[in-house]
C-alpha cells in the first residue's frame, strides 16, 4: 500500500489494499469506548475513580488516534475472556464493513485524526 502510495506512476490503488479497514474505524473509535465503559460502570464504587481515570485516558486514546494497546492489554490481562470476545466483535465489525463496501485508505492509524 505505501509503495503503491509512493509510486507517481500509479493512478488508483487496488481496492482490495483496503478492504477490511473500514471495520477498524469501527471498533477503534466505538467498540472500545463502549468496552472501557462498560469496565468504569462494572467496577466497584471505591475503585471507580482510579479505573475512570485509566480507562477514559485509553478510551480516548483509541477514539482519537486509533492507538488501542492501553485499552486492550487492560483487559487482556485482567479478563482475558473478555479479550477474546473483543476479538470476534472485531472481527465481526472488519467483515460487515468489508460486506457494506465500505474501505477507507489510510497509511496509519484508525482515530478520528485519520478520517
Amino acid at each position: 500500500y505505501l509503495a503503491s502510495l509512493a509510486d507517481s506512476s500509479i493512478k488508483s490503488i487496488d481496492p482490495s489494499i483496503t478492504r477490511f479497514n473500514g471495520g477498524k474505524f469501527v471498533y477503534f473509535m466505538f467498540g472500545l469506548s463502549g468496552a472501557a465503559y462498560a469496565m468504569y460502570k462494572t467496577a466497584s464504587p471505591e475503585k471507580r475513580k482510579v479505573a475512570g481515570s485509566l480507562l477514559f485516558a485509553a478510551a480516548g486514546t483509541s477514539f482519537l488516534t486509533g492507538i488501542t494497546e492501553p485499552i486492550e492489554f487492560t483487559f487482556l490481562f485482567v479478563a482475558p475472556m473478555l479479550y477474546a470476545v473483543h476479538a470476534v466483535l472485531a472481527g465481526s465489525a472488519l467483515f460487515v464493513m468489508h460486506m457494506l463496501g465500505a474501505g477507507v485508505a489510510t497509511p496509519t492509524g484508525h482515530g478520528f485524526i485519520n478520517l
